[in-house]
């Protein structure tokens, strides 16, 4: 029973993984764990996941959320932490042993793989989108994890002003599209 709440106390109860206290406690036994190489430190939340509750309900919106957790906790594997620090907000620290090119671009492609698996595992109409922002640094005993992950939010938050620009484009474009196609003069004629 003890060792049931402990772990209530370290798990977020919606996804399974640690939530941001128990991020902080394992995260010193990561340190003892692993020796050398490097570690990246990711920052990942959900795109538009107010237009995804609005149009879909809380419900595929928890299934966003849970999806997210478990393709993380898949990502880092035996070799990492992640945690959900609240709401859509996640955090996880990897190991290598060496210094991994296009870090950012290789872990972006293998989450949106993994959340377009589990989408289409259960036929939803809708695709989970998500940015992320990466910090690779060589593995140290002393790295200040706080200032890691400032600096991997605000890599973060460039990716999703850069998609939300990019949909507004297309968004634009679309609009555009349907406009000239409605001002076509076989249209006019209707």
């Amino acid at each position: 029973a003890k060792n049931e709440l402990e772990m209530m106390y370290i798990l977020d109860p919606m996804t399974g993984i640690y939530n941001r206290r128990g991020f902080y406690q394992k995260y010193e036994e990561f340190l003892v764990k692993q020796q050398g190489g490097y570690v990246s430190v990711v920052s990942v939340d959900l795109d538009r996941l107010k237009p995804l509750n609005d149009t879909y309900g809380h419900q595929e919106g928890d299934f966003a959320i849970k999806s997210l957790g478990e393709a993380l906790k898949e990502m880092v594997g035996e070799n990492g932490l992640c945690a959900r620090f609240g709401g859509d907000e996640f955090v996880a620290i990897l190991h290598h042993d060496k210094k991994m090119d296009n870090i950012t671009e290789v872990l972006w492609n293998d989450m949106v793989e993994r959340l377009e698996q589990k989408r289409r595992a259960l036929l939803k109409p809708y695709a989970i989108r998500t940015s992320l922002g990466v910090v690779q640094e060589p593995m140290s005993a002393n790295m200040d994890i706080d200032a890691l992950i400032s600096k991997s939010d605000k890599l973060l938050y460039e990716m999703k002003r850069l998609h939300h620009e990019q949909e507004d484009e297309a968004l634009e474009k679309a609009q555009n599209v349907t406009q000239s196609i409605l001002n076509h003069p076989l249209f006019e004629a209707l």
